[in-house]
C-alpha cells in the first residue's frame, strides 16, 4: 500500500499542477486521448499477462505470451490512429485528435513493460517493483511539471506518459530473469489468445464502466464537462487506488496459490478486502465529507463545479471496492465466463444511465453510476455465495471494517461543524476534522484489535 501510495500522490500531484495551468477544457481534451491509451495499456496487463503469472513453468509459455501481448499492442496502435483521426469529429476537438495521434504508438513500449512485469510478479519481486514504479512516477511527474512550467501545456502530460514508459522497461531489463525464450509456436498462442478472450472482454466491459462517462461527456457537453468529472473522478481514483491495486494482486497471489494447493478459497477474498477497506472505507469516507474543504485548496477557481462528483465518486469506490477481490475470486475458480456475462449487463445499463444523465451534467452521471454500482457489488456477493461464500464471511468482513469507518467519518464530520462554526480558516477545519477522524479510527482499532488480527491471520497462507 505504501508503495502504490506513492505512485498515487505523484499522479495526484501531476493532476494539481495541471490544473492550475490548464482550464476544464483543456485537461478535458488531455482526459479523453488518455481515456483510449490507458485502455490500451490496460488490455495489455490481463490476459496474456494473467496467463504467464498463473502458468506452472514460464519456459513452457513466456515467449508465446510475448508474441500475443506484442501484437495486440500493434492492433491498438492502428485502433488509436482511428479514433484520433475521427476525434474532431466525435468531441469537437482537434487537440484531441492530434494528442491521440502522437500517443499511439505508446502501447508498444507499454508491451514489453507489461511481460517484464509478469515475469516479476511470477519471481515474487513485489517490493522491488514498487521501488522501482515509485522512483520513475517521481522521475516522471517531475518532468512533465518542468514541461508545464515551461508551458509546453498538455504536450507535457503526453510526453510523461512516454517517458514513464521507457524508463520502466529499461528498469526491467536489470531487474528480470529471464526463462527459456524458444521461438513462438502457434499452438502456444492459440492456447493462450483462448484462455484470455473471455478477460480481454472482461476488461474491455470494465473500461467501459469507468471511462464511458468521460465519453459521453465529452460527446454531450465538450471536453470541460470531462474536465471535470475527470479530475474529480482522478482524486477519488488515487485514494481507492492505493488499496485496489495491492488487493488485486494479493487476490491473485492468494487465492491462486489456494487453489494450487487444493485448498478451497471459499469467503477468504472477503479477509482480502477486510485488510484494506480498514484503511481504504475511512479514507474515502473521510475525502467525501471534506470536499467542500479541499477542493477549493487543490484545485483553481475554476474548477469548483468539482466538489458534488468528488463525493459520490469518492461512495462509488468505496463500493467498487468490494468486487476488487471478489472478481478475483470468480476468475481464480474458474467463472470467468460467468463474470463475463456479468459484465456485459452491468456496463451495458452503465452506458445506458450515462447516455441517459449525461445531458444533465457531471453530478447526475455520477449519481446514476453510483446506483449501478450499488446493483453490481450486490450481484458479484451473489455469483460468490454460489461457491463457497456464506453469510457469516460477509458479517465477520463488516464487524471488522463497519465500526471504525463509522468513527472516522462521524469525526470528521463532527471535526469540521465544529471548526466552521468557530471561524478557524480552511486550512484549522481541515487539521481539526482530519485528527478528530484518526482519533477515532485509532480508537476503534484499538478496541477490536483481536477480531482485527484474527481476520488478518486469515491470509497467513
Amino acid at each position: 500500500m505504501l508503495g502504490r501510495a506513492s505512485n498515487q500522490i505523484s499522479a495526484v500531484v501531476l493532476m494539481l499542477m495541471a490544473t492550475q495551468f490548464l482550464l476544464p477544457a483543456d485537461f478535458g481534451t488531455f482526459a479523453l486521448a488518455a481515456a483510449f491509451v490507458t485502455f490500451a495499456r490496460t488490455m495489455l496487463y490481463t490476459g496474456a499477462f494473467e496467463y504467464l503469472v498463473k502458468a506452472e513453468n514460464a519456459d513452457d509459455c513466456a515467449s508465446d505470451c510475448l508474441a500475443v501481448t506484442v501484437g495486440m499492442s500493434l492492433a491498438w496502435v492502428v485502433l488509436l490512429i482511428l479514433v484520433g483521426l475521427a476525434a474532431p469529429f466525435i468531441f469537437s476537438s482537434a487537440t484531441t485528435g492530434l494528442l491521440l495521434l502522437a500517443l499511439a504508438p505508446s502501447p508498444v513500449i507499454s508491451a514489453i513493460a507489461s511481460w517484464q512485469e509478469s515475469l516479476l510478479f511470477r519471481q515474487g519481486r513485489l517490493n522491488a517493483y514498487y521501488l522501482v514504479t515509485a522512483l520513475i512516477e517521481y522521475a516522471t511527474v517531475g518532468l512533465a511539471i518542468a514541461l508545464l512550467f515551461q508551458g509546453f501545456g498538455v504536450w507535457s502530460l503526453a510526453i510523461q506518459i512516454y517517458a514513464r514508459a521507457v524508463l520502466l522497461v529499461l528498469a526491467y531489463v536489470f531487474m528480470v530473469r529471464l526463462p527459456r525464450m524458444p521461438w513462438p509456436s502457434g499452438k502456444g498462442m492459440r492456447e493462450v489468445i483462448g484462455w484470455s478472450i473471455p478477460r480481454y472482454s472482461s476488461v474491455t466491459l470494465t473500461f467501459g464502466s469507468n471511462y464511458g462517462a468521460d465519453i459521453v461527456l465529452g460527446i454531450f457537453l465538450g471536453p470541460a464537462a470531462t474536465g471535470i468529472y475527470r479530475a474529480s473522478n482522478r482524486i477519488a481514483t488515487a485514494v481507492a487506488d492505493i488499496f485496489a491495486q495491492p488487493a488485486n494482486l494479493l487476490s491473485i497471489s492468494i487465492l491462486s496459490r489456494n487453489k494450487a494447493k487444493s485448498v478451497k478459497p471459499e469467503g477468504q477474498w472477503l479477509s482480502i478486502f477486510s485488510a484494506f477497506a480498514l484503511i481504504g472505507f475511512p479514507a474515502l469516507g473521510g475525502l467525501a465529507i471534506l470536499a467542500d474543504e479541499l477542493v477549493p485548496l487543490m484545485l483553481a477557481d475554476e474548477w469548483i463545479a468539482a466538489v458534488p462528483v468528488l463525493m459520490v465518486m469518492c461512495v462509488i469506490r468505496m463500493v467498487s471496492l468490494v468486487g476488487v477481490p471478489a472478481s478475483t475470486n470468480l476468475v481464480v475458480l474458474d467463472r470467468q465466463v460467468i463474470l463475463l456475462r456479468q459484465q456485459v449487463v452491468m456496463v451495458t445499463l452503465n452506458i445506458a444511465v450515462t447516455c441517459i444523465s449525461a445531458p444533465f451534467g457531471s453530478v447526475a452521471v455520477a449519481l446514476a453510476l453510483l446506483a449501478t454500482g450499488l446493483a453490481n457489488m450486490v450481484w458479484l456477493l451473489r455469483l460468490n455465495f454460489r461457491i463457497g461464500t456464506t453469510s457469516a464471511d460477509v458479517r465477520r468482513s463488516l464487524a471488522v471494517v463497519v465500526p471504525p469507518t463509522l468513527l472516522a467519518c462521524g469525526g470528521a464530520w463532527a471535526g469540521n461543524l465544529a471548526a466552521s462554526y468557530m471561524g478557524a480558516s480552511p486550512l484549522q477545519v481541515l487539521a481539526s476534522a482530519i485528527g478528530l477522524s484518526v482519533a477515532l479510527w485509532l480508537a476503534a482499532v484499538a478496541v477490536m484489535r483481536r477480531k482485527i488480527a484474527t481476520e488478518m491471520l486469515e491470509l497467513r497462507h
